[in-house]
């Protein structure tokens, strides 16, 4: 019998894990590569549709001339950037929101500070700058206007345009926080227009809102021109702490009632500063610094949007001399600012980008879990262990419980041999125990029941040498049943011959005897 440690079961184990281990690595490139290959399709996507041409469109005020030649600009670059812009003239403000919200236009450029509780489907994309709101009083009235708004009652009044517009609510906020009131008649609302040809109307108002980029065309024609004077209006933090005790609300009631109602949110109004000598230098205009109430400029867009197209006009904006001509240049940091409205997706991926992997909040974030994780993963790795260490010690007490086995039918055949003549046939059920026992230890280890080379290694030179004194001591007994067969079968010799030799040995005793 050959003793090999091997065997064809141990030798069939290996090579069925061995091919089971090739098996799952198979599967397991062919998952690497199909996850490789969807990577790359949805990269080449994503940066085939970032390279594309894109559209947009953009709400452009029919009478706000600063605010066009600045669009003007962001188109140009734009341009350059893959992104063709297409502006879209509107009456006002409140026609802009419309657009957006009804998604006929992508983007707008709108004063801040309103309520959009009731739009839906607006994103706010960045803040640009702010817009001072003048105010311009005929020079005769400045003075006493000056020193209380309250002397514009029964004058006329330009409110910055029509109900389309956001400075014309805010102005109406600002007189009535000064006790006046349209609809009591304190005061007569007229829409004053200056051609952007500087042609002038035939007739100007006692007084002018205006809430335009720094410096103004027409309110430097206003000054130079039509003798107006620009009032302060300093009063941002009382004017502010009002919101704390109005609600939303539609505002006075007007007359037609179908006209678009914009509602201020006061809490948004921003201090705002007009440089002294902005508009004239002999004499100063301002003499010195004015202040007075802002409105901020927010980009929107339509929730639904293209991010990419976000992203595009944010680059734009960011990254192009258009951050330079406005007055503080912008910075990507305004998107870290609390926004009036929600961020538009594309915003957020925009933000995303351009921060470092780790952040301090990150890290704060990555220590506290660790801290928490720590002493698990400690407790679960312990566990772990403890798991392993029972189940190596149960499969050692397995081989040791095979090895006992073995040795006790070594002794069994050795009390056999020693009591007397054993039958070969009880050797050879031994040696069928033996080879029943290797098979069945064996098979629990291709199982995985029982670990350990050493040991199955130890079990194997065991049953090995088990066998091979099983084999030798059948040998033995094989030859001491032919011996005994041998002498069995040996013929005994012929009765006569012995008596003749007997009688002989006798005859030559008895001639000795004479």
């Amino acid at each position: 019998m050959a003793p090999s440690i091997g065997g064809r079961a141990l030798k069939g184990s290996r090579i069925s894990r061995f091919l089971a281990s090739r098996r799952a690595r198979g599967w397991a490139l062919v998952l690497l590569a199909a996850t490789a290959f969807g990577t790359a399709a949805a990269m080449q996507m994503h940066w085939g549709r970032r390279d594309r041409l894109l559209t947009v469109t953009i709400a452009a005020s029919r009478d706000d001339w600063p605010r066009r030649d600045g669009l003007a600009s962001l188109t140009k670059l734009a341009a350059a950037q893959g992104l063709v812009v297409a502006s879209q003239e509107t009456l006002g403000s409140a026609e802009a929101l419309e657009g957006v919200e009804a998604g006929i236009m992508d983007l707008a450029i709108i004063p801040g500070g309103i309520d959009f509780t009731r739009y839906k489907n607006i994103r706010e994309v960045t803040s640009l700058h702010i817009q001072p709101l003048h105010l311009l009083v005929r020079h005769e009235l400045a003075a006493d206007v000056a020193t209380h708004l309250g002397a514009l009652k029964g004058k006329s009044v330009d409110l910055g345009g029509g109900s389309d517009s956001a400075t014309y609510w805010l102005a109406r906020d600002v007189l009535k926080f000064a006790g006046l009131r349209l609809d009591a008649g304190d005061y007569v609302a007229v829409e004053h227009r200056e051609e952007s040809n500087g042609v002038r109307p035939r007739a100007r108002p006692d007084a002018v809102f205006v809430a335009t980029t720094l410096p103004s065309p027409l309110v430097t024609r206003l000054v130079k021109q039509g003798q107006y004077r620009l009032v302060p209006l300093p009063f941002h933090d009382a004017f502010a702490l009002q919101a704390m005790s109005e609600t939303p609300q539609t505002g006075e009631q007007l007359t037609p009632t179908n006209e678009r109602t914009l509602v201020i949110r006061k809490e948004h109004i921003p201090d705002a500063v007009i440089p002294a000598f902005t508009y004239a230098a002999d004499p100063a205009e301002p003499p010195e610094p004015l202040h007075t109430l802002g409105m901020t400029m927010l980009l929107i867009a339509n929730k639904n949007v293209d991010p990419i197209i976000v992203e595009r006009v944010l680059e734009v904006l960011f990254h192009t001399r258009y951050a330079r001509l406005i007055r503080p240049p912008l910075d990507v940091r305004r998107l870290e600012e609390p926004p009036e409205i929600p961020w538009h997706a594309g915003a957020i991926a925009y933000l995303e980008h351009g921060k470092p992997i780790l952040t301090g909040q990150l890290l704060s974030v990555l220590g506290q879990w660790v801290t928490v994780l720590g002493p698990l993963v400690g407790g679960l790795l312990f566990v772990r262990q403890w798991f392993k260490q029972r189940f190596r010690f149960a499969s050692e007490k397995s081989f040791e419980t095979y090895i006992a086995k073995v040795s006790r039918l070594e002794r069994t055949a050795m009390d056999l041999w020693d009591s007397g003549p054993v039958q070969i046939s009880e050797l050879e059920r031994l040696e069928r125990e033996l080879g029943r026992l290797k098979v069945e230890a064996l098979a629990r280890f291709a199982r995985g029941e029982m670990e350990g080379v050493n040991m199955m290694t130890n079990f194997l030179t065991h049953v090995s040498d088990a066998r091979d004194h099983l084999g030798r001591l059948a040998a033995r007994r094989q030859r001491a049943v032919s011996l005994e067969q041998t002498v069995a079968q040996a013929p005994e010799p012929p009765m006569d011959s012995a008596d003749d030799s007997h009688s002989l040995d006798g005859d030559r005793h008895a001639g000795k005897s004479g």
